[in-house]
């Protein structure tokens, strides 16, 4: 595994990125439910783009409803406090149904967007707690609630990833690529829009896709990603990983295998210099672990032995332990049993 704190579609992902975003999206993969008839794709897609209305126009701020709407001091403040205690304390189906009580109302007592939003971030997580205790359908309900912050708040990181989370545990993982997807698109045609707040959903669009096996999609996605957000080291990181995944499994061409494989170590590096420029000490071992874990599944060990290395001698953190496994793996495998021996001795580690 890559750590980090805090079959390739339509045609050759490579052609994708020679595109601009409109001609970009006419490339993206269509996912389609197999349980779905034509009908019902047509009303999803209905409902979607009414969202993704909605979406667009809470990009363009407050709207009309804010000036008049409850603040936080008064009642609604109240409910969410304790709805979210109730929460917290485990009183799951009382929180639900103060939350589901406080939604049906909230034309008539004028909530915000803002208000409806945040009810919705209370229930996904009530939701899902809820799921985790086995109460039926409660996963599918956490996993709308977040999809509805998600499209309220598209450029909110938290927000994108807390819905690709409950969306992949209820097994939403078409629907949660389709809603990604568009909230790519709307982005791409809304004029004057920071670049910078368009990563988030390009990294999480590029990881759901990749999941998917969409590599067209989710590499155009990651690329844009790094290309907009070239000092964000989560951007790198995501796109070095989807860069090496999809050079060793899809690609059987050589020349195409080898030019994913160096976007996919520059990308790695780039992380890790980025990473290590960030606060905290750990910074500079998440770098050299995840090129080292890449240069391992490349099969490069004679490049991975020496940053493994490095890691330990300065002393790896909560990585220690993943760094020594992985080095005593590649002595196990090159026959050096003594020292695979002396790495899982002196650093404590069980074979």
């Amino acid at each position: 595994h890559f750590f980090q704190s805090g079959g390739a579609g339509n045609g050759d992902a490579s052609d994708l990125f020679k595109l601009g975003p409109r001609d970009r999206r006419k490339q993206r993969v269509e996912f389609e439910e197999e349980d779905e008839d034509v009908d019902e794709e047509e009303e999803d897609e209905l409902e979607l783009q009414k969202e993704l209305d909605a979406a667009a126009a809470a990009l363009e701020g407050p709207g009309a409803d804010e000036t008049d709407a409850i603040n936080e001091e008064d009642s609604f403040g109240i409910i969410l406090r304790c709805a979210s205690a109730l929460h917290e304390s485990r009183r799951h189906e009382e929180a639900r149904a103060m939350i589901e009580q406080c939604l049906a109302q909230s034309k008539s007592r004028g909530l915000s967007k803002t208000q409806v939003r945040d009810l919705h971030h209370v229930k996904a997580l009530v939701c899902h707690a809820l799921g985790a205790q086995g109460v039926k359908g409660m996963k599918a309900e956490a996993a709308e609630a977040a999809r509805q912050v998600a499209l309220k708040n598209s450029t909110d990181a938290d927000a994108l990833n807390l819905y690709a989370r409950l969306a992949m545990d209820a097994q939403q993982r078409s629907r949660c690529a389709k809603t990604f997807q568009a909230i790519v698109s709307m982005h791409d045609v809304r004029e004057g829009m920071e670049r910078k707040k368009r990563v988030p959903a390009l990294i999480m669009s590029g990881i759901v896709h990749s999941q998917q096996g969409a590599w067209a999609t989710a590499l155009a996605d990651l690329m844009h990603a790094v290309a907009l957000g070239p000092e964000e080291s989560t951007a790198a990181l995501s796109g070095g990983i989807a860069a090496l995944q999809y050079s060793m499994k899809h690609i059987e061409v050589p020349e195409a295998r080898h030019h994913w494989v160096l976007k996919a170590v520059a990308m790695l590096q780039h992380a890790g210099r980025l990473r290590a420029k960030e606060p905290g000490a750990g910074g500079r071992h998440e770098g050299d672990y995840n090129l080292a874990r890449g240069l391992q599944q490349l099969g490069l060990n004679h490049l991975a032995v020496p940053l493994y290395e490095r890691c330990l001698e300065m002393g790896a953190g909560e990585l220690q332990t993943e760094c020594a496994q992985n080095l005593s793996l590649i002595y196990e495998q090159s026959g050096a049993t003594v020292l695979r021996d002396q790495v899982l001795s002196e650093y404590k580690v069980s074979s």
